[in-house]
């Protein structure tokens, strides 16, 4: 293995360890260049926000990887638990945001507003998942995963997986 990795390249071994250094300055960098980059269209002044300069320098560390190999290591298992930790606080912070927003509306709007959110977001899903089923012969768990993956719901999609 040894003489062929001379002549092949690099040999990529697990590892348990995390490049920490990468890892932080990926997230602060990537956190700062989302605060202050900022752009204007028609008039409109745009900001990328923390979370997308972040996305964005995981995505830039990610391509370099490829590139290096040995170049900022993460486990498996820690890439698993951040993605598990990380959507579970998304969907904690967003329940902590919206909930009192929610109640205020549903007193002004009645019992409509929650009948009307669940129509909006069921109706959709039914109709895609009948005529991929019934028209399309789509595979069930396939299409399953293309409905969570058009409304973005992140934790089905997990779970599917």
């Amino acid at each position: 293995m040894q003489s062929a990795a001379k002549s092949i390249g690099v040999i990529v071994a697990p590892s348990t360890s995390i490049d920490f250094i990468v890892l932080g300055l990926a997230i602060f960098l990537g956190g700062l260049v989302g605060t202050l980059l900022s752009f204007s269209v028609g008039g409109i002044n745009i900001s990328l926000s923390t979370s997308v300069g972040t996305l964005l320098a995981g995505l830039l560390v990610g391509y370099l990887r490829t590139i290096y190999p040995l170049f900022g290591q993460i486990p498996d298992g820690a890439i698993s638990l951040m993605t598990s930790l990380g959507l579970a606080a998304f969907v904690g912070l967003t329940g902590i945001h919206a909930g009192p927003i929610f109640l205020s509306a549903l007193r002004e709007t009645g019992l409509s507003l929650l009948l009307g959110g669940m129509a909006v977001t069921l109706l959709p899903q039914i109709v895609g998942f009948c005529f991929g089923h019934f028209v399309l012969r789509m595979n069930p768990i396939l299409l399953l995963g293309s409905l969570t993956g058009a409304q973005t719901v992140t934790a089905a999609m997990a779970a599917l997986q």
